[in-house]
């Protein structure tokens, strides 16, 4: 409701329109201000659309043709600044807007960045800033003059240039979100905050010394603020973060780290921060929870993350050294069970790769990895299957090792179960690349004819053996014994695997 405050209202005291319901949004004009002698209550008729245009210094928008008076909506309540471009729900009368929700596109990722760094390239060219966006890419972007308003530098002079000895310190505009539209190559930027730009999250917090908790068993990590007291700091568990947040890590170099909401929150130590972080979340079932965020750690580097059983990758390239930002890195290609990716590390057990390994890792989000350890599994073949069983026996391995029998099909085999939890690729040893699809079948069984004695050798039986064509992961327990519940299956599709 807007326009008054009021604890009831009555159809014998106030002028109150036909049909009110529950949910109805509504304006209200006091007493006072009308020609009656209670409060005058209106419907509000809801218009949605997309802003196509606004005027009036932005208090008035188009949608689908008609004009819409934001006045009364900014002179009683919080500012709203609608975006050209993005979809909104208007509640008004007669054109005369009190209320405005956002809509599904609103709330985007698309539109948000981090300025790192500005300055001024030169007096014909202006400003630039190098930023980073979402998607965790990083370009050095042309400034629009209208952002030159946000630096607070004086109005162009009367030649219409820029005074550029007025700029408010750089440093105050640096190490902030912003929303951008592009004018031609130039960006206009809108610094992010809670009360005009808030992209469509219940808050935007002021800024801090946000840092991380360290997951902790089955706990997983927060973003809460830093205190250190004693000479020891600690962060304040206080908002969940979502798996799909988008957590922006500032070094204490200026590197930038974007990493996903599951990563950030898998840590095995504290992020411990410094002031300048800045937080955006919403209400989910009833906590708090981060979705997007921007924290700046006190040291270099991330933290080590807490290894999960379900990261596993097939490598399908050899690994190279390269250098980033001075640091040594390794780099390589591994299918991920949806597609092949190119990652690094600066784990040095990724030296030590080889084309065709199978392996285990964590995600760091944008192609970075860690804990990079080759799975302790078994070449095995299948002999058969029931239902979420699998019925295995060793097999042909690394094309020297081969287990045989004298009788077709009489092999030893282990059961084993696939669960929920199961983890399967599906690779092609041969081609080195995997398939987001597959089956698991029986393994080839081949025969090797008697081969009769000579001067020199001695006879040799006919016998059977069976091709690998799965490898099988089952984790080990404190006791050293296996469940038989495999962790991981990988597949050669062409149930006919390929070593080096």
């Amino acid at each position: 409701m807007t326009g008054a405050e009021i604890t009831s209202a009555t159809f014998e005291d106030d002028e109150i329109y036909d049909g009110i319901a529950k949910d109805d949004y509504v304006a209200i004009v006091a007493a006072v201000n009308t020609a009656y002698d209670g409060d005058v209550i209106t419907k509000l008729d809801s218009v949605s659309g997309t802003v196509d245009a606004t005027r009036s210094g932005g208090n008035e928008v188009k949608i689908d043709g008609a004009w819409y008076d934001l006045t009364s909506m900014n002179t009683q309540s919080t500012v709203k600044s609608l975006k050209v471009g993005n979809d909104y729900t208007l509640y008004q009368v007669a054109g005369f807007v009190y209320f405005a929700e956002d809509g599904d596109n609103t709330q985007t990722l698309e539109d948000l960045l981090f300025v790192k760094t500005i300055a001024n390239v030169n007096a014909i060219d202006g400003y630039k800033a190098k930023v980073v966006f979402a998607n965790g890419t990083e370009a050095t972007v042309p400034l629009t003059d209208s952002y030159f308003d946000y630096a607070a530098i004086t109005d162009a002079n009367e030649d219409g240039e820029v005074d550029y000895s007025t700029v408010r310190s750089l440093a105050t505009l640096e190490g902030k979100f912003y929303t951008f539209e592009k004018d031609g190559d130039d960006y206009e930027l809108t610094v992010v905050e809670d009360v005009d730009n808030d992209l469509g999250y219940d808050k935007v917090t002021v800024p801090g010394a946000y840092g991380i908790t360290a997951k902790d068993d089955n706990k997983a990590g927060k973003i809460g603020l830093t205190t250190t007291k004693d000479g020891k700091s600690t962060v304040a568990a206080t908002y969940a973060i979502a798996d799909d947040a988008v957590v922006f890590v500032i070094a204490s170099d200026g590197d930038i780290d974007v990493v996903t909401g599951a990563a950030a929150k898998a840590y095995k130590s504290d992020v411990i921060g410094k002031a300048g972080g800045v937080v955006m979340y919403d209400e989910v079932n009833g906590v708090n929870t981060v979705k997007v965020a921007a924290i700046f750690n006190t040291a270099k580097d991330l933290p080590n993350a807490s290894g999960t059983s379900d990261n596993y990758g097939y490598v399908v390239s050899a690994v190279s050294e390269i250098k980033i930002d001075g640091d040594k890195y390794y780099q390589f290609d591994m299918w991920n069970g949806s597609e092949i990716v190119t990652v690094v590390t600066d784990d040095s057990a990724a030296k030590n790769l080889a084309k065709r390994d199978i392996i285990t890792y964590t995600d760091l989000g944008n192609n970075k990895i860690d804990d990079v350890d080759p799975v302790d599994g078994s070449y095995q073949a299948v002999k058969g299957t029931s239902g979420n069983e699998l019925y295995l026996t060793a097999a042909s391995d690394n094309n020297w090792m081969t287990v045989s029998v004298a009788v077709s099909g009489k092999y030893a085999t282990d059961t084993a179960y696939i669960t929920s939890d199961t983890v399967i690729l599906y690779v092609d040893s041969e081609a080195l690349t995997g398939n987001k699809d597959g089956a698991i079948v029986n393994a080839q069984e081949k025969f090797v004819p008697a081969v009769a004695a000579t001067d020199t050798t001695e006879a040799v039986a006919a016998y059977y053996y069976m091709l690998t064509n799965v490898f099988t992961y089952d984790e080990v327990d404190s006791e050293g014994k296996c469940d038989g519940e495999l962790e991981l299956v990988v597949v050669e599709v062409n149930n006919e695997w390929t070593f080096n």
